[in-house]
């Protein structure tokens, strides 16, 4: 097993215990007591998972996961702490560490939470690469100059027919709307005449002053 584990904890103590526990378990294991030591033990390589403690000397340790989750967004985190709280919990929460282990804790307790946090690790890094190569892909295909230009000039033609579609929609639409009032007009006015002298006709004045 190679995967390596971070501890954070500013007691000497718990430091070398977790890292005892971590060998026995098969793990690598390398520890910090400080934030100021962070970027340089995060420079020695990959970790799979980190075990931090919530109240150290120099910061609060939301502070160091926040810094933490900034330099290494993958890695899985684990919450470590002797007195915890509902309002240090969501804290974390919201950090997205992974679980929480409370003082003091035996070798059985934290092995599976240790395990579960590898896999987690391993499990974010291979959605990353596989986000990389499909943006490698797409970014591959869209650099063929021919292929892009044929499709934009598609997108064109298809725009512009249905542009004229619908103006000539609408005005073979208006066109079939006048034709119908014309033809309504002039039978209602050929209606009216037609009335008009009938009406002449029957009338008892018709004639009078010729």
């Amino acid at each position: 097993m190679n995967e390596r584990v971070l501890i954070v904890d500013d007691e000497l103590f718990v430091r070398e215990l977790l890292q005892e526990m971590c060998g026995n378990l098969g793990y690598s294991a390398a520890t910090i007591g400080s934030r100021n030591e962070l970027a340089g033990i995060l420079a020695t390589g990959d970790f799979d998972a980190a075990i931090v403690d919530l109240r150290l000397r120099d910061c609060h340790g939301t502070d160091l996961i926040s810094a933490l989750r900034e330099m290494e967004p993958d890695l899985s985190i684990i919450l470590m702490t002797g007195y915890p709280s509902t309002d240090d919990l969501i804290a974390a929460m919201r950090l997205g560490v992974c679980d929480c282990i409370v003082k003091p804790f035996r070798l059985r307790e934290i092995e599976g939470t240790i395990a579960r946090a590898c896999a987690e690790t391993r499990r974010k890094a291979e959605i990353r690469g596989l986000r990389e190569r499909v943006a490698e892909l797409e970014a591959k295909h869209s650099r063929r100059p021919a292929r892009r230009l044929v499709m934009q000039r598609v997108q064109e033609i298809v725009d512009t027919d249905e542009a004229l579609e619908f103006v000539s929609g609408g005005l073979n639409s208006e066109a079939r709307e006048l034709s119908t009032l014309s033809v309504g007009d002039d039978s209602r006015l050929n209606s009216g005449k037609q009335q008009q002298n009938s009406n002449a006709q029957s009338s008892p004045y018709a004639g009078a002053h010729g």
